[in-house]
């Protein structure tokens, strides 16, 4: 293993291994590799993270590589944003096609006076469609995800039934892989976190609300649908003399 420091910010981590006649078999032989970059300072941190395994025996052969790509953003004291990207290839013998994919994902969040704003898109990539495993696995892209929340307090105290309030708006985008599905997403989400009502000392009634309505717009299959739901609950505790 080598760890090496370049000043403050950046290091470093390489390990190596090679074994032979392991658990994989007799007559096989594996050599694996792991390198790690970290790079940091008071608003970036950046990690770069790749990773190699080759094994053979008499029969076989298999042959992996990844690499992963993390950074983070701070923007100022009520945002940041960041990226991450996972590439893996995969190969097993010589008579089938490598598997390989990337997976992608950008971030970002910002609060504002009054609202703040959380948004997400993610998406997978095969870049070997030959492969046995290309375009197999359930995957939902989000291109984007997007939700704005506000409160009570971001508003000025003001209260809805003489109660503190939260709600939030969706908006997004969705692909459904391998099935090909796409979808459009729109809602609106009111919450009452609740109120305690005090009878005495031994007794005391919390209750809360929250209404859901989501809609969907499936431009696979044409369809459009709404999602009402409301939810109210009420809590009562006592104490027995």
């Amino acid at each position: 293993m080598y760890r090496g420091q370049y000043g403050k910010q950046l290091s470093s981590n390489l390990t190596m291994s090679f074994q032979n006649n392991s658990g994989y078999g007799l007559n096989s032989e594996a050599l694996t590799g792991d390198l790690s970059l970290r790079y940091n300072d008071r608003t970036d941190q950046t990690t770069l993270d790749l990773q190699h395994s080759a094994t053979s025996s008499g029969t076989s052969t298999s042959d992996h590589f990844a690499s992963d790509l993390n950074y983070q953003h701070r923007i100022g004291a009520t945002g940041a944003a960041g990226f991450q990207s996972s590439y893996s290839n995969s190969s097993y013998g010589t008579g089938t096609a490598a598997d390989q994919e990337l997976l992608t994902q950008a971030t970002w969040r910002q609060d504002f006076p009054h609202f703040g704003i959380n948004l997400a898109a993610d998406r997978r990539f095969d870049l070997n469609p030959s492969s046995s495993t290309a375009n197999s696995y359930f995957t939902l892209n989000r291109l984007p995800d997007i939700s704005i929340t506000t409160d009570s307090a971001r508003l000025g105290n003001r209260q809805f039934l003489h109660n503190a309030f939260d709600a939030t708006v969706y908006m997004g985008y969705f692909e459904q892989e391998p099935a090909g599905l796409e979808t459009y997403r729109t809602g609106f989400e009111f919450r009452l976190p609740g109120t305690v009502h005090q009878f005495g000392q031994d007794a005391s009634l919390r209750t809360s609300a929250r209404f859901r309505q989501m809609f969907y717009d499936g431009a696979a299959s044409g369809s459009r649908r709404a999602t009402p739901s409301t939810a109210c609950s009420c809590r009562a505790t006592g104490r027995r003399a």
